[in-house]
């Protein structure tokens, strides 16, 4: 990581926050919704998300600081994230239908031991889709406009990221900047979604009382 100042490796926690602080309220909402194994998938992908985005964002402040270069937590990243993105999407699905077969989903998560980032990008990227496309369909099942329209905003500004990167040349600060930038802007409208989806499930449970 080239040109990586203090104030960039912060931004990086706004992110990691917002994704606690969504997630936190998701693994609330979505209790009484999932069995208890779509339950232990979605809490077991939850921590990995915001773990694995902390140490990543930790790595950048530590470097940003020329404390050390601690490349074990940049290492973690992308295979902590392709299989967090997987066990959320088990447990998203559950939500849609309880159907025990959905967990077969998890024989995904059996990857050889590879030294090339590649295989974990695309299943990063495959299971972050297939998440989001699962809460977009939960927000469709609770008639929550609001939700919908943000996921899929915020979906398509995730996408949009790696393309964006590769017009620029990484050496660049600027670059940082502005991948860092955009990777904010999508998590506020994934931190939008989220507590139109808590209000539409509160809205639902007092009509249920």
């Amino acid at each position: 990581m080239n040109e990586i100042s203090v104030p960039l490796a912060l931004l990086d926690f706004v992110p990691v926050g917002i994704c606690a602080v969504v997630l936190s309220k998701f693994l609330k909402d979505f209790y009484s919704r999932m069995t208890p194994l779509h339950y232990a998938f979605f809490s077991a992908g939850s921590f990995m998300l915001v773990s694995g985005s902390f140490l990543k964002a930790l790595q950048k402040i530590l470097f940003a600081l020329e404390v050390c270069d601690f490349t074990v937590l940049t290492e973690q990243f992308f295979p902590c994230q392709a299989l967090a993105f997987i066990f959320l999407s088990i447990g998203t699905y559950g939500m849609l239908r309880k159907n025990k077969n959905i967990t077969k989903l998890c024989s995904v998560s059996s990857i050889p031991v590879i030294t090339s980032h590649l295989p974990f990008i695309i299943l990063m990227t495959l299971g972050l889709i297939s998440w989001y496309i699962g809460l977009i369909a939960v927000s469709a099942k609770l008639k929550c406009k609001k939700g919908v329209i943000c996921m899929i905003i915020a979906l398509v500004i995730m996408l949009a990221k790696p393309g964006l990167g590769t017009k620029f040349d990484n050496s660049q600060g600027i670059m940082h900047w502005f991948a860092e930038s955009i990777n904010t802007i999508a998590h506020i409208f994934f931190l939008v979604g989220a507590f139109a989806m808590h209000k539409a499930v509160s809205y639902e449970n007092a009509d249920k009382s």
